[in-house]
């Protein structure tokens, strides 16, 4: 799993099972307790963990945890890992790693590409206003 850098509403998944038979999956569980590195960085607890179980009917056992903690990448980083530690009272402990990226495009964008190279549509280069079509024989203006 990848989550962009500084998003605080990514979900993961976890599936929660009894910490002695290592098979029952446990349903109804509450008070979470997650701790996190990220980079390898002092372990945090987070603060407010918040998980929620899919549907113990259909789903038994499979939880879902709000990543809005450690999710921001240090300076000069593209790509960082964060390593996720789950524990509850009645479950054995899940450990759970995602990649923290640093997007090259704003998210939910894209770049068309055409012979190995992105199309853009320039309208400013160093924060100066391109004026006139861009065709040979035309003026830029400023």
């Amino acid at each position: 799993m990848r989550i962009p850098s500084a998003s605080t509403d990514r979900k993961i998944f976890f599936v929660a099972v009894d910490a002695t038979d290592l098979r029952t999956r446990e349903t109804g569980l509450t008070t979470f307790t997650v701790v996190g590195s990220l980079d390898g960085a002092a372990d945090v607890t987070f603060t407010t963990p918040i998980v929620a179980e899919i549907n113990n009917a259909t789903m038994p056992g499979v939880y879902t945890l709000i990543l809005d903690e450690l999710t921001t990448l240090a300076s000069g980083h593209d790509t960082e890992e964060l390593c996720l530690h789950i524990t509850q009272a009645s479950m054995a402990p899940v450990t759970r790693v995602v990649e923290i990226y640093r997007p090259k495009f704003t998210e939910g964008q894209s770049a068309a590409m055409a012979n190995s190279t992105a199309d853009a549509n320039v309208q400013k280069i160093n924060d100066v206003t391109i004026t006139g079509d861009g065709q040979p024989g035309t003026e830029f203006g400023v």
